[in-house]
This record gives structure tokens, sequence and C-alpha cells, in this order.
């Protein structure tokens, strides 16, 4: 399946969303989006089906799913040839200790900025804040990407895991990574992200995010802990 997706975009353009689910967000955008080849990726089986349910049902010859972890399809894909990547609504893994079973993370940033082609995007969403700003952190630091004002297009907060939370009240927050080309040229105007730009790296880095998190945690138990003192 992904040989045939990279055959399909032989000349062309490239997206790949992690995550798929049920193929909400890629039917409706591989449709909307005829030029563009669209590759979905989800570790459930069933889900995955029924992506493929839906793409077939559309007769969309531009959309392919693939049944398998993201981590193993990105050491498939070649460098340079993905346009771009979606990432909507992923599992937070909200507790410290749990953090380090995100997706977006060091080594996985590290792959996608390698497989993606100039001028090239990450769109990441999530309704989870700390997550969000995980990932502003990553993208900030990473020495191959540009932080980007950018929107998630429409229909993002259709995918399956987003349709769940409607109405909780937490919000839809995103986060949009930047590659730029080697001649600088700023990114297409016709793609809804605005001007790309370098930000301040936060004090905090990457790889002590986990770390600072738990530790703080744990010095908040101690001092609850602390005896008060006698009299």
């Amino acid at each position: 399946m992904l040989r045939a997706a990279l055959a399909a975009a032989a000349g062309g353009r490239l997206e790949v969303e992690i995550g798929c689910g049920n193929g909400i967000f890629l039917a409706d955008y591989a449709a909307a989006r005829p030029h563009s080849v669209c590759l979905g990726i989800d570790l459930k089986k069933r889900r995955c089906e029924k992506a493929q349910h839906k793409v077939e049902r559309r007769g969309l010859a531009n959309a392919f799913v693939i049944n398998d972890r993201a981590e193993a399809v990105l050491d498939e894909l070649p460098s340079g040839s993905v346009h771009v990547f979606h990432i909507y609504f992923p599992d937070p893994w909200p507790k410290s200790r749990h953090r380090r079973r995100r997706f977006l993370r060091g080594g996985i940033l590290d792959r996608m900025a390698d497989t993606l082609a100039p001028d090239g995007r990450i769109l990441f969403a999530t309704d989870f804040l700390d997550y969000h700003v995980q990932a502003r952190v990553l993208f900030a630091w990473h020495p191959e990407l540009l932080l980007d004002d950018a929107d998630a297009p429409r229909g993002a907060d259709r995918s399956t895991f987003a349709v769940r939370l409607a109405g909780v009240g937490a919000g839809m927050r995103v986060a949009c990574a930047y590659k730029p080309s080697g001649s600088g040229v700023p990114p297409p105007t016709g793609t809804g992200c605005r001007t790309a730009r370098r930000e301040a790296p936060p004090a905090v880095r990457p790889e002590a995010w986990t770390r600072t998190a738990c530790t703080r945690r744990s010095d908040r138990s101690r001092s609850a802990r602390a005896p008060t003192g006698s009299n």
C-alpha cells in the first residue's frame, strides 16, 4: 500500500495523516484535494477497515490507508517525500509518568523533518493544553523547522477523536511547523499558513520535558507530606 501511495504521488503532493482513525477527515480532505495523494495511518485494524470503506465508497483514487505503527511507516518513507503531516487529537497520555508514550517526541520529529519536502509542514492539533505546549517546544527547538501561525484545515475537528470530544469545551489548539526551502522563500499564501518565524526557544529543553514535569510533581508531593514543625 505504501508503494502504491508513493507511486501515485510521484511528481505530486503526498500528505500523510498519522492516526487517521475511522477516516472521517481523510476521506473529506482527499475528496476536496484531488491533486494531493492522501495517506492515512492507524494502528487499529478495525479503524483502518472503516477508513478504507469510506475511501472506496466515495471512489477516491488519491486516498490510501495503512494499518501499521506510524513509526514503522516513517522509517519506510523516503527523505523529502512528504509535503504535509496531519496529526489531529493524538492520545495525550495526560499522566506525567506516561508522557514518554506520546507520539510526538524528539526522535520521531527528527524522522518527520527528514521526510518533509522543502516548504513542507507538520500540522498538529489537540484539545490538551500540555500537549499543545510540548509540540510548540519541540518545533521551536528543532534546527530544521520554524514555527508557523497556521490553522488546521477545515474538517480537522471532525476527526474520530475530535468528534468524541465535541461539547466537552476543551477546544482545539493548533501548532504548526514549517521546513523552509534552501532559498528561504516564505511559504505559499494559499496553504492557510501565514508567516513562518523562529521563536526564542523555551526555557525547558525538549529532552527535559518529562523529567521536569515529574520532578515538579514529586516536589509538590514531598512538600505536602513534610512536617510543619514542632511547638
